[in-house]
């Protein structure tokens, strides 16, 4: 399918069909729904990714909230809510640990000429 349809004219369209009667869906209305589901997964995914980059880079990745928003980002179909979303703000000192952690890692060790 070119141009995927959005989740609200599929749910409009099903809820049409619904009232109606008894409903029996076809290859159409099936594709349809295929292809919302494709792009509704395709951007969680990429939502997992950009909540997780940006946490890391702001020194709050281990964060509850966050940790909870990541949770059900990743797994669509578990049970729980992403809001409220209420992170508690790096500290300078976290921030700094985190830098000065990295900055350990990347330092090599030198080696002195034995005099």
């Amino acid at each position: 399918m070119k141009n995927p349809p959005y989740p609200e004219h599929v749910i409009e369209d099903l809820r049409e069909l619904m009232r109606k009667g008894p409903a029996t869906l076809g290859h159409k209305e099936l594709e349809r729904i295929i292809a919302m589901l494709e792009v509704l997964s395709d951007r969680c995914g990429a939502a997992y990714q950009v909540v997780g980059q940006l946490a890391k880079h702001a020194g709050m990745f281990h964060d509850p909230a966050v940790v909870r928003a990541l949770d059900v980002l990743a797994r669509l179909l578990r049970q729980g809510e992403i809001l409220p979303f209420d992170p508690k703000p790096a500290t300078k000192s976290s921030e700094r640990r985190g830098v000065m952690s990295k900055r350990i890692k990347k330092i090599k060790p030198r080696r002195f000429a034995a005099r």
